[in-house]
């Protein structure tokens, strides 16, 4: 064939293949989310701590495996993706006593990440021949490949020392211990802790723990004498390292214990008003921790609700109490600098007029000591005694009344307050000036009871001495 025919020949197939149209493949499906479905879900996801994250991915990823393995022809499968472990988390594996806790919650793709990360253990340097000092041997030597950049360093890691978990199984550690101060104050002197040793049971050799009643007892651990954190702050802290530190003592291959203390410190934390009632329910919190620990309670929302409904009642109830009694006060206060004031003039008068005449026994007759003439000579509205206000009633008081009978009402310590035997509160301003009293004339804004001191009827005030008259001072 001439190369012209072969000419039109190559032509002729160039034509034809240029008819031929290539298509681009049909476009990928959007992937669906399996695991982050969601913006909530994500941020929810960044909340959990270290121990849920490690079992939530061990999951995923088996149920990835499973699909992958089952399948045969089509399209491939959705798999998972899994949740985020940050740097500073995967930090935290080196700590033995962590991995340890924690090894069997780590996804087998995590175990070979981390794997170069891991020290190894038990391993003792042996010598040899080429030692110039064989006692060197017993000696420890820093190895420099331990060394990292500082920027690596991760300052906000949570240690547990072994000795704090075994404690916990037999004394339960208080919270504030778990506050990051608190912690590395622990890891710094841990080998300087007073120990005890459990008693064996079932042949079991005894093993150390820490000695809490002497730790509790020693001015150098005094930071570790408070059962719970001061404010809501360091309690958010505590809360967080405390559910690390549970998930150390699940048994292998569950997280009960673990979910347990996230379920109950993630309802506190999920409380709009937890900041400002923190003083109101942080008593709540150690309360229900303790039931738990000696009950195996379940979690139960239920009833955290009402717990914590009761609370923010009751720290209503004692702002209110405040107010009011800061109130009375301040009307009394005003009370007596009226009647001081009066009583200065009156006694100026009488210097001027001379002698102690009709017109100075009027003065004094006007302002007598066992009645409402509270600023000069007060009357204890719970002991009678003259000389010194109920509030100011203490220990160097009487407890009981001259022929030894109890008194009626009671003193809360705490707030100086009167109250009946069943802690309802008796009203100060009624006990002293009865019916004339400014709360009786408007008895609707006053939330204490109107009734004596000194005997619980309600047809008369204290300082009317219509009882115990036998007891009223002279004046």
């Amino acid at each position: 064939m001439s190369s012209g025919a072969q000419g039109g020949a190559a032509g002729g197939s160039e034509g034809g293949g240029g008819d031929d149209v290539i298509l681009p493949p049909p476009p990928i499906p959007p992937r669906t989310r399996l695991t982050h479905v969601s913006e909530a879900i994500i941020s929810f996801f960044k909340t959990l701590p270290l121990a849920a994250k490690l079992a939530k991915n061990k999951a995923i990823e088996a149920s990835n495996m499973e699909k992958l393995v089952a399948y045969t022809e089509g399209p491939p499968p959705d798999t998972a993706s899994y949740i985020s472990i940050d740097d500073e988390e995967l930090e935290s594996l080196r700590d033995p006593t962590t991995f340890e806790g924690l090894k069997e919650k780590i996804p087998a793709y995590l175990l070979l990440k981390i794997a170069p990360l891991l020290r190894s253990k038990g391993e003792k340097r042996k010598a040899t021949a080429e030692d110039p000092n064989p006692s060197s041997s017993c000696r420890k030597l820093i190895d420099p490949a331990n060394e990292v950049d500082r920027a690596f360093i991760n300052h906000n890691q949570t240690n547990f020392p072994d000795i704090l978990v075994r404690t916990e199984e037999h004394v339960r550690i208080p919270l504030a211990w778990f506050t990051n101060d608190n912690l590395a104050f622990i890891n710094r002197n841990i080998s300087s802790f007073p120990t005890q040793k459990t008693p064996g049971i079932n042949d079991e050799k005894p093993i150390p723990i820490l000695n809490m009643h002497a730790v509790a007892n020693n001015q150098v651990f005094a930071c570790l004498h408070r059962e719970l954190p001061d404010n809501f702050a360091e309690w958010l802290e505590a809360a967080n390292n405390m559910i690390n530190f549970q998930a150390l003592r699940d048994i292998e291959g569950s997280s009960a214990n673990q979910l347990w203390f996230t379920h109950h410190f993630t309802f506190f934390m999920n409380q709009v008003d937890k900041v400002r009632l923190y003083d109101a329910w942080k008593d709540k919190d150690l309360e229900l921790r303790v039931e738990q620990r000696e009950k195996q309670a379940r979690f139960d929302r239920s009833h955290y609700e009402q717990i914590y409904g009761i609370a923010k009642e009751s720290y209503k109830a004692d702002q209110r109490a405040r107010e009011e009694m800061k109130s009375e006060l301040d009307a009394l206060k005003a009370s007596v600098a009226i009647l001081s004031s009066q009583k200065s003039s009156s006694s100026s008068s009488h210097g001027r007029n001379g002698g102690s005449g009709r017109g100075s026994r009027s003065n004094n007759q006007s302002f007598p000591s066992g009645g409402p003439g509270f600023a000069a000579n007060p009357v204890c509205i719970l002991c009678g005694k003259k000389g010194h206000a109920v509030q100011d009633h203490d220990k160097s008081h009487p407890k009981t009344w001259p022929d030894g009978s109890v008194f009626w009402a009671q003193q809360k310590p705490d707030s100086k307050s009167v109250t009946t035997s069943d802690g309802k509160e008796i009203c100060f301003n009624y006990n002293i000036h009865g019916k004339s009293s400014r709360c009786s004339r408007d008895n609707s804004k006053c939330s204490r009871l109107h009734t004596c001191s000194f005997c619980g009827k309600t047809d008369h005030h204290a300082l009317s001495w219509s009882c115990h008259s036998q007891f009223k001072p002279s004046n």
